[in-house]
């Protein structure tokens, strides 16, 4: 894994760390690099590389909004005996009692971010030649969870670990 890691992402030193974790989607491992430390999500489903996709997708699209802290993606990878992996920024996690409130109004803001784009949708769509990316919901929920009213659905938020939004640090202001 560490000479893969290496390979893949330009890096002189891997080694792993201390910092490991799984629940019962994916397993994950902290790596320390030439180039800081990153957390890899690994997969052996022969689903995971979409699925991979997909959460980097949505990490980037919560990252553009600006409003709640989350893992810069960095790339998703074939993993070793089969399935994908996700190489992706460490955040050294904090209990979220000490966080809640802040992450809420975090996440309040994602939720309003996501209106607003949906209201953009509605006002240029009729807009002869412009093409804008569609709202954060479709790519936060997986269709298959998502509820009619698209409220429903767990997307990237059930998953946990250190590449998860569960509970990180709260985002600087």
């Amino acid at each position: 894994m560490e000479a893969l890691l290496r390979r893949e992402l330009g890096c002189d030193f891997v080694k792993a760390t201390g910092h490991s974790g799984g629940g019962c989607i994916s397993q994950g491992q902290s790596y320390d690099t030439d180039r800081g430390r990153v957390f890899v999500k690994v997969n052996s489903k022969a689903e995971a590389k979409r699925m991979f996709e997909g959460e980097m997708a949505s990490l980037m699209a919560i990252l553009r909004t600006g409003t709640v802290k989350a893992p810069k993606p960095i790339k998703v990878l074939d993993a070793p005996g089969g399935g994908s992996m996700l190489v992706m920024e460490h955040l050294d996690m904090r209990y979220l009692s000490s966080h809640a409130a802040k992450l809420g109004a975090q996440l309040a803001d994602l939720h309003l971010e996501n209106k607003r784009l949906g209201e953009t949708l509605q006002k240029e769509a009729g807009t002869v030649g412009e093409c804008l990316a569609g709202g954060l919901g479709h790519l936060l929920r997986p269709a298959a969870h998502s509820a009619p009213d698209g409220h429903g659905g767990e997307g990237v938020w059930g998953q946990g670990g250190p590449g998860a939004l569960v509970c990180p640090a709260a985002k600087d202001p």
